[in-house]
């Protein structure tokens, strides 16, 4: 499907605002009102508020590109293959824009213009433990779904009375009578748990995320965006700074935070790996997982308390792992989206493949890319990226010959492409996006995001905000979560300014704002969040 896309002139705009190589205008300040740390979907709506409302402020990026966790990159060849002159793109991060009308994500989507297919979640094959494919009326799908409903209406209503403290979503699809046993068991609720929050059912809060607000607050669809040029999804990004006048000379990339520091007369200082700069107040959208890991040398004690450290610790980010394999030739079914792949060495190792070629049409077609997808938890994570390409495909080819014994053989079903992301090794992320783990209540999760330096009231806000999609109560783990993340925390600095008179929580992070008029409510499952 194509969506409306912008007019040339807008279109030439982006390219000179944010296709690199980028001009670093942003070099010779060293001061402004405030400093934006991060230039994903969160960092660059607050820096459009703040240029809307005529405050300075400068965004630092550590990496070389706008966009955060939504990037792009080429398939590799494999093996010495020619992939020949016309390179294809595959998103890294975010795949999927879930819930649209309504969603300000998807308004972007209809304004600045992106390659989308809607997904069809029924089109599906699923294979057992042995690797044979099994008739929808042998795949509990019904019970399961019965159940997912149950926990994120019955169940959900319960604990919103105080009937019982949270529940993990394990124990509320209990309660609702889905107790998995086999394989297939496991493979119908992976599909709909451990794809959608990329976690098992154990660690995820039933309080914060039954049902998943992104579907119950926006229209309840989605669409996969298959943008090959612009930067793919990251076009969104870039788009939203083109239109809203945030331009080059205020972002500066390559510019790593290494550490905050409030001064004695009330500013922030922020150091980096190359210069100091000097801000009133921060909006930091650091990804959690990088805060987890470089707190101590991020931040003076002083400004960290012990329960705020531990708060910001029991947050969860979870990986969300897609390897793409591009074959010769297509041996799958050419009609089906997704093969469900049934774990046969215990619950976690349950696969999921994705064709990028259907029949039915959109996607990626001709490609002959298959991606498989992974939920892992930390240690997982680190198990599998710390192997090589190499021992990671091997890996892959074993796991998908037991259900398509000719993949990878000989001529024409040879491997001849790949990707390989890699999340939660790399430091800047630490991670693909995060999830409210169960047992944490709203105290603690309203302490780790509360603004540090002087006192947190809207009245007068703490000097350094922590923003970015985890600090997006409604929605974290979400590109809409970033979106409303970033607006929060800049409409928080522009009230202490005596600049914006409405509540900076009428927000999608805080309120249910919706406009579609067809919330339905009890739907828990999607797929590829904000990575």
């Amino acid at each position: 499907m194509m969506l409306r896309r912008t007019p040339l002139a807008a279109a030439a705009a982006l390219a000179a605002l944010l296709l690199l190589p980028f001009v670093d205008h942003a070099a010779a300040q060293k001061t402004a009102t405030v400093g934006i740390v991060g230039a994903g979907f969160a960092g660059i709506r607050a820096a459009s508020i703040l240029q809307a409302a005529g405050v300075d402020y400068i965004v630092l990026e550590a990496s070389d590109r706008v966009g955060g966790r939504v990037r792009q990159t080429e398939i590799l060849p494999y093996g010495g293959a020619n992939l020949g002159p016309n390179k294809e793109f595959v998103e890294l991060g975010a795949n999927w824009v879930q819930g649209l009308t309504g969603n300000p994500i998807y308004d972007l989507v209809k304004t600045c213009g992106l390659n989308g297919t809607p997904q069809n979640w029924d089109s599906v094959i699923t294979f057992d433990e042995a690797g044979k494919p099994l008739p929808d009326n042998k795949i509990p799908w019904r019970q399961f779904d019965t159940a997912m409903k149950c926990a994120a209406s019955t169940v959900k209503q319960a604990i919103e009375s105080n009937a019982y403290g949270d529940l993990d979503v394990r124990a509320a699809y209990r309660v609702c009578g889905w107790n998995p046993v086999k394989p297939i068991d496991y493979a119908v609720e992976w599909y709909s748990v451990n794809f959608e929050w990329s976690e098992t059912a154990e660690m995820i809060s039933s309080r914060f995320t039954q049902p998943d607000n992104v579907y119950s607050d926006f229209e309840d669809a989605d669409i996969f965006a298959n943008q090959q040029t612009e930067l793919g999804l990251a076009k969104l990004v870039t788009c939203l700074a083109s239109r809203s006048n945030v331009t080059s000379n205020k972002i500066k990339l390559n510019t790593k935070v290494t550490s905050f520091a409030i001064t004695n007369q009330d500013k922030v200082t922020v150091k980096t790996t190359g210069d100091t700069y000097t801000f009133d107040y921060v909006i930091n959208t650091m990804p959690i997982g990088h805060l987890q890991r470089n707190l101590d040398t991020l931040f003076p004690t002083s400004l960290i308390t012990p329960a705020k450290r531990a708060a910001l610790m029991q947050f969860r980010m979870g990986t969300y792992t897609k390897i793409f394999l591009k074959f010769e030739s297509t041996f799958w079914d050419p009609t089906t989206q997704f093969i469900l792949q049934a774990p046969n060495n215990g619950a976690s190792n349950t696969l999921l493949w994705q064709s990028l070629n259907p029949s039915s049409g959109g996607f990626l077609p001709g490609s002959n890319i298959l991606f498989m997808t992974a939920s892992l938890t930390d240690v997982m994570a680190a198990s599998i990226e710390n192997l090589s390409d190499e021992q990671i495909l091997q890996n892959m080819i074993q796991r998908l010959q037991q259900i398509y014994p000719q993949a990878n053989t000989t001529s024409p079903y040879r491997l001849i492409g790949y990707v390989i992301p890699r999340w939660y090794t790399n430091d800047l992320f630490g991670g693909s996006f995060t999830n409210w783990p169960a047992g944490m209540g709203l105290d603690a999760y309203e302490l780790w995001r509360a603004p540090v330096g002087t006192p947190d009231s809207l009245a007068r806000p703490g000097k350094i905000l922590f923003s970015g999609e985890a600090a997006c109560r409604r929605m974290n783990g979400y590109m809409s979560g970033g979106y409303g993340a970033g607006e929060r925390s800049a409409n928080q600095i522009l009230k202490a300014l005596g600049k914006f008179a409405g509540d900076p929580d009428e927000n999608i992070c805080e309120r249910k704002l919706t406009s579609n008029g067809k919330p339905l409510g009890n739907k828990a499952r999607g797929s590829g969040r904000a990575v």
